[in-house]
């Protein structure tokens, strides 16, 4: 049997081989242990740590930047603000209270929108809005007067930014738009297809070596620290 042990890619493995040996205790005796884990891993704080490292913090807190969010009231509103604040980025939102209750179709879609684009809308102020999907491993972005933007757009702006400033050639799966393959002919790269998922982009970033890889429904896989996908909680719906 497997040790719960100390965290890391080892220890999961081991957790892993033990469930599909089906080398673990009967129901009685797990009910037995005591429902208080050996150790808690604060992963917003790690995340927010990591993803500052990757982009230039002065520049954004010198903006003067406001922006909208739409967590859907999920995941999104555990870490999102926090990355805000640290960032010195002041937002507002609509359903970010981190309660579950989906309030409109999970899917972060310009035409699921509505509350968000409607507040963009009344504050002209704003620059850009930000929606996430309940699990918020997909970010969908809106211009300042709310006008829609769709999820294909997002992959393409981050690579954008990223292969200015470090080349690498891309991953990313058959069913992404093409204009990926515009950005990566501006920089000289080469696009490796995979098969639709997550899981499918990441083996293909490593077999051909690639820094930056992600899917056209929202979702960015850009290693430096990472090795994988995403995100946790907190709550309020503005700041």
């Amino acid at each position: 049997m497997a040790s719960a042990g100390s965290t890391g890619p080892a220890n999961a493995k081991k957790i892993y081989g033990a469930f599909k040996s089906g080398d673990v205790p009967a129901e009685e005796t797990l009910n037995l242990l005591p429902d208080t884990p050996e150790e808690t891993v604060d992963a917003a704080t790690i995340h927010i740590k990591r993803i500052l490292a990757q982009i230039n913090v002065d520049l954004v807190r010198s903006s003067g930047i406001r922006v909208a969010v739409d967590s859907i009231n999920g995941a999104g509103a555990a870490v999102f603000p926090q990355l805000l604040k640290a960032l010195g980025v002041e937002w507002v939102g609509v359903h970010n209270k981190l309660d579950g209750d989906f309030v409109h179709n999970p899917e972060p879609r310009p035409e699921y929108l509505t509350d968000l684009s409607a507040l963009l809308k009344e504050n002209p102020g704003l620059w850009a809005g930000f929606a996430f999907d309940p699990d918020a491993d997909r970010l969908v972005t809106m211009g300042d007067r709310g006008t829609a933007i769709t999820e294909e757009m997002t992959l393409v702006f981050c690579l954008q930014n990223i292969l200015d400033r470090r080349k690498s050639d891309v991953a990313t799966n058959l069913s992404t738009s093409m204009l990926i393959d515009d950005v990566a002919t501006r920089f000289g790269v080469n696009v490796f297809r995979t098969r639709i998922g997550e899981a499918n982009v990441v083996e293909g970033m490593t077999r051909h070596n690639c820094s930056v890889g992600g899917e056209g429904n929202g979702g960015l896989i850009f290693p430096g620290d990472f090795k994988c996908a995403r995100r946790t909680r907190r709550n309020g719906d503005h700041h």
